[in-house]
């Protein structure tokens, strides 16, 4: 979904940020051994649900 540390120099749609929240997020779920789900619908808004499993001999 995105390279580590590569933003883009086009703005196109104003946004603001840097884009690392992706990443951080990525690194800790990967090290958690969790699961990542994203969901986003155009002009609706996006869901973000992290799995983390619990009681894991």
């Amino acid at each position: 979904m995105a390279d580590q540390f590569i933003i883009s120099s086009a703005n196109i749609d104003n946004r603001k940020g840097n884009g690392l929240g992706y990443l951080i997020i990525k690194d800790l779920v990967k090290m958690m051994d969790a699961t990542l789900q994203i969901s986003s619908m155009k002009n609706k808004g996006t869901i973000v649900s992290i799995h983390v499993p619990v009681g894991k001999n």
